[in-house]
């Protein structure tokens, strides 16, 4: 779905995958892909849930599921003592992986064909320079005929004769062979004006390969710098309970929760200590 997407019930067993936002009453057993934000009123069990936004439960529940979303999460509990456990991710927008997989092989594929058409007209350009070579041939060789037949005539004329039965054979064979070398002539030089409509329209065409590239490299680096954002600011912000052993990840950190905490925020944090041997951690404060 390239908009929203708004169920006034529940998903079951769904694969939903959407450019905008969605929002749902309760999930069970589902895959959710979505561009924008993540609202579901009730919760979310047996899921896989990934937004380019963020992810929120109004308080409710997060159950046996893996939640991803780039600008946060929001959750009334996660996990209970009998449930599997849950993973929270914040910091990471899964449609920037995918957007770069997507342009990257667009580049690819622009890269190839544009070798194939930079192929293309050297070849036309080979080609080009033969029929240039063999019309500059076939040039002289016309000249030297045409002049041949025209000293014969001129010869016949100031000796003011009619040509002998030999000297009409010869004129006549003159003759023909100048009009078979100029339907060649003409067959190349045609040729010639192919060629140089299909180099034209070709370079043309390597051009535009060459401006797609150039504007997807840009894309590229957008999505990587983006993909590399400072991910402090995101925040998953609990108004229940986490349940130990949730596993929740950020941008550079990660960690497996050791007990169960009530009412919390907890974000990805850079250590200024620089002697600390880990950077980035993540801080729990109080709700």
């Amino acid at each position: 779905v390239e908009g929203d997407v708004l169920v006034r019930g529940g998903i079951y067993g769904g694969r939903i995958k959407a450019g905008g936002n969605l929002k749902a009453h309760h999930v069970n057993s589902s895959d959710l892909l979505v561009q924008g934000d993540i609202a579901i009123k009730q919760e979310l069990v047996d899921s896989t849930a990934q937004a380019g936004g963020r992810c929120l439960l109004d308080g409710g529940v997060i159950l046996s599921s893996e939640v991803s979303a780039a600008k946060g999460i929001g959750s009334g509990n996660v996990g209970a003592e009998s449930a599997n456990d849950s993973l929270l991710q914040v910091g990471k927008d899964p449609w920037i992986k995918e957007a770069l997989a997507d342009r990257r092989a667009q580049m690819k594929a622009h890269e190839e064909a544009r070798e194939a058409l930079v192929q293309k007209i050297e070849a036309l350009e080979a080609r080009g320079d033969a029929v240039g070579t063999e019309l500059g041939e076939i040039a002289q060789v016309q000249d030297k005929k045409m002049v041949a037949r025209r000293e014969l005539q001129e010869a016949i004329k100031r000796e003011k004769r009619a040509p002998t039965a030999k000297e009409q054979v010869l004129i006549k064979a003159l003759g023909k062979e100048v009009e078979k070398i100029d339907a060649q002539v003409a067959g190349l030089m045609d040729e010639e004006e192919t060629i140089e409509a299909a180099t034209v329209n070709t370079r043309k065409e390597a051009q535009e390969r060459w401006e797609a590239i150039e504007g997807l490299k840009m894309e590229i680096g957008d999505l990587t710098a983006a993909s590399k954002a400072d991910p402090s600011h995101v925040q998953i912000k609990i108004t229940g309970k986490i349940f130990e052993h949730t596993e929740i990840r950020g941008f550079h950190a990660r960690l497996t929760m050791k007990e169960t905490l009530s009412r919390c925020v907890i974000s990805e944090k850079l250590d200024t200590d620089p002697t600390a041997s880990r950077k980035w951690y993540m801080n729990f404060a109080p709700l």
